[in-house]
């Protein structure tokens, strides 16, 4: 019998900590998937995934490794729909500071009685302690990769490591798959490091590591030697200053999430490396407070954590699209919605936003449309138009008003009024679908002409470390004199947003002595305005092209060269009411993605996009904006 299973069967009597207020129980068939204890382990991180009976989903859990508690773990316990329905706890255990030999790890459980949970019927309110065992065999000497910025003081990065050939490198340990049965972070080259550093194993060998952090970073690349345990401190300077924005990812899975096996050490550490200020973690119908492991976590200073939820229109395995909601409050269940069409469903959580206010954060709710023409689910693989796709499930027109839409799902109002169109935001950038990206922006620019005011995003969409990095793409939000997550939220509400997924692109319209940038706020700047664009971009990202958009249409187009010009001034005609958006990075017309070069091993399956969201123009001086058939989806069905 494997040790895991053989330990993993055992409890720890007599030895929790806490005062025995509780009882202990046993778990009769507990299941320790992950580490199989026949196995040694190799690296510098250990991979855990616990089965547990369903009575246990609401339990938290404190982790210890040869009796000393790892206050910087944050486990997850969540329910499981991968490989059968159930209880998962995910989480990952530092081993680069164990010596070589046996372990034990004991994991103590006990019922949660925060918030909603309270109302919950519980089988039982016994904790429990589960014990597994681990062999630790380094497959070579600690290697400690650390940051430090354009200043010398340390700093977060993520770290890839390649052979001598240019190769990924796997950094785990021989049955990581046992962790992650979708196999999404298998294997994994990838370090992700606070400004302490990352240790890991290595063999001894030749190595190329390529250290970076956010889009407006830059990265440093090096050729290292390994024949002994050392430390390797690399440069990653802040080449990009965004004063008075804030970084944002409006859509972030954790292991909360069923379909993500990402422990919360791999999100968190993830999310600070690339430089995201503000992250929306958005767990499918399920509200966490992400606080709690950035916390933990000693991350608190750098990242903050919105509560949300990303939320399924239509029954359990008959979605026809998603939408995230947020800021939500977690120490309340989110609201059931069974199969109702988007308006209804939308307006269930505005009301539910209402009853049950999330805490400190002032923001009304916020609803952002999420891949609404499908999820590519990695870079070799196919978009699949079917999957989650609210446009292509209800054949949505986005030319028609709603009365004419085909699908009666998208005619329905919520008992608030609400459409499937009464939205903040679109998710315009999915991960690194192009094909995504391409269609969903054809579907904003009709939208926009006319007359919904919709705030573009791009996100990225991570239930991985790997796969999916957080921050490609990502939003530089204008705080507008805010601050905080109040001031990223207001942002995006009022549209002082651009999306990068590497070229930072800027856009000021200038005309009657005034000079505006974008937001949802209308101008009046005359029959002839100025449309000045900046492009910025750090010296490892492709920019190809940048353009300039009127009413969906391009009417400025220049190829970018490394020693031309990073400004551009195209004058523009305004015949009526109009809208401008700026565009940098991948022509429209090219199929192909960057090969070869540093973006391709920074960001691989990625396409270098930036965009911004529009300037708004009154062009017949009337004081409203409405470029074609001003707002008719919400007048009389």
């Amino acid at each position: 019998m494997a040790i895991s299973r053989l330990l993993g069967s055992l409890l720890m009597v007599g030895c929790a900590v806490r005062a025995p207020t509780t009882a202990i129980v046993e778990i009769e068939h507990p299941e320790v998937v992950s580490p199989d204890g026949e196995v040694p382990i190799e690296a510098g991180s250990l991979p855990v995934l616990v089965r547990l009976p369903h009575e246990m989903r609401f339990h938290t859990a404190k982790v210890y490794v040869d009796g000393d508690v790892q206050r910087s773990l944050s486990p997850v316990i969540r329910r499981r729909w991968w490989t059968g329905k159930g209880v998962d706890l995910i989480a990952r255990i530092p081993t680069d500071r164990l010596s070589p030999g046996g372990h034990t790890v004991r994991i103590e459980m006990n019922p949660s009685s925060k918030g909603w949970l309270d109302d919950i019927k519980r089988v039982g309110d016994d904790a429990v302690a589960i014990q597994f065992g681990f062999s630790l065999a380094p497959r070579g000497p600690r290697v400690v990769l650390r940051a430090i910025d354009e200043n010398g003081e340390p700093r977060s990065a993520r770290f890839q490591v390649f052979d001598a050939q240019g190769e990924p490198v796997s950094l785990g340990n021989p049955t990581d798959g046992l962790a992650d049965p979708s196999s999404r972070d298998v294997p994994r080259n990838s370090l992700f490091a606070g400004p302490e550093g990352v240790g890991e194993f290595f063999a001894v060998g030749d190595y190329h590591v390529i250290a970076s952090a956010g889009i407006r970073d830059g990265i440093e690349r090096r050729d290292i030697a390994v024949s002994e345990s050392a430390e390797v401190v690399f440069t990653v300077p802040r080449v990009i200053q965004t004063t008075g924005e804030l970084a944002a990812d409006f859509h972030v899975h954790t292991a909360m999430s069923s379909d993500s096996f990402v422990p919360d050490r791999d999100r968190f550490l993830a999310l600070d490396a690339a430089g995201v200020d503000v992250a929306v973690i958005t767990d499918h119908n399920r509200v966490r407070d992400p606080e709690l492991p950035i916390e933990a976590m000693g991350l608190g200073e750098r990242i903050a954590g919105v509560p949300g939820a990303e939320l399924r229109l239509g029954a359990v395995g008959a979605s026809f699209g998603h939408a995230n909601a947020f800021p939500l409050s977690p120490s309340h269940r989110a609201p059931l919605q069974g199969d109702a069409p988007p308006g209804v469903a939308f307006d269930r959580w505005r009301q539910h936003h209402s009853a049950h206010p999330p805490g400190d954060l002032e923001s009304p709710l916020l609803i952002q449309l999420n891949h609404p023409r499908g999820i590519q689910f990695g870079p070799n693989k196919p978009h699949r138009h079917e999957v989650h796709g609210l446009f292509e499930d209800t054949q949505f027109n986005p030319h028609k008003p709603l009365n004419q839409q085909v699908d009666a799902r998208l005619r329905e109002r919520g008992a608030m009024g609400g459409t499937v169109l009464d939205v903040d935001a679109i998710e315009v950038l999915n991960r690194f679908s192009v094909e995504g990206w391409r269609l969903v922006r054809a579907d904003w620019f009709a939208l926009l002409n006319r007359g919904h005011q919709l705030t573009a995003t791009g996100n990225s969409d991570s239930h991985t470390s790997q796969l999916e990095p957080v921050g490609f793409p990502v939003n530089l939000v204008n705080l507008g004199g805010g601050s905080g997550v109040d001031g990223v939220l207001d942002g995006l509400r009022e549209g002082r947003v651009r999306v990068s997924s590497g070229p930072i692109v800027s856009l000021i319209v200038r005309g009657d002595g005034q000079s505006v940038g974008p937001s949802k706020a209308i101008h009046s700047l005359g029959s002839a305005p100025t449309v000045e664009v900046a492009l910025e971009a750090a010296d490892w990202v492709d920019v190809p092209e940048v353009r300039v958009v009127v009413n969906g249409e391009v009417i400025f187009s220049e190829p970018v060269r490394l020693d031309g010009p990073r400004q551009w001034i195209v004058p523009i005609a305004v015949q009526g009411d109009s809208w401008v958006i700026a565009e940098a990075g991948w022509p429209l017309d090219r199929n192909d993605r960057p090969a070869g070069t540093a973006y391709a091993k920074v960001a691989p399956g990625h396409v270098p996009i930036g965009f911004t969201n529009p300037v708004f123009l009154d062009g017949d001086g009337d004081g409203e904006w409405g470029p074609i058939e001003a707002l008719e989806d919400r007048g009389p069905q």
